[in-house]
């Protein structure tokens, strides 16, 4: 699986700015006939997603397609800015710019350091939910 992860925006100061208004802005990520969509990021032309996404593979020649929107409640967004790149397929995850987007991009699979990076934070994470559990018990049969 390709692992995908919209990181922000990089060297855009004024480019898309309003004179009245901050944007509203989201990224559209097409991988052959996968889409995937970022949150809207509301009155922010500086915005951090830090959102991640998995697509099954495709054929090693289809690229991934970028488009950032101004997202309007009332009327179609507005398409601002598109760039594409063709992943390269089985590799180790990597960061890296294209375009004004800072993306991160690998196969989930490959990098086990980062999956017992994963496994050890729900390790955690259960441990924590583990507490809390023995608290509330602990404080309801007091």
């Amino acid at each position: 699986m390709l692992y995908f992860k919209i990181h922000h925006l990089v060297d855009i100061e004024n480019k898309f700015s309003s004179y009245f208004s901050q944007n509203d802005l989201y990224v559209k990520i097409t991988y052959g006939n996968q889409i995937r969509n970022t949150t809207v990021i509301w009155n922010n032309n500086k915005p951090i997603w830090n959102e991640m996404f998995l697509f099954n593979y495709e054929t090693p020649n289809t690229e991934i397609k970028l488009e950032l929107y101004d997202a309007d409640k009332y009327s179609k967004s507005e398409l601002i800015h598109t760039a594409s790149f063709h992943p390269k397929l089985y590799k180790k995850l990597q960061d890296f710019d294209i375009s004004i987007f800072k993306l991160s991009y690998g196969d989930i699979f490959y990098d086990t350091q980062f999956l017992q990076k994963k496994i050890n934070l729900l390790d955690s994470r259960n441990k924590i939910l583990e507490n809390k559990i023995k608290q509330i018990n602990n404080i309801l049969t007091t």
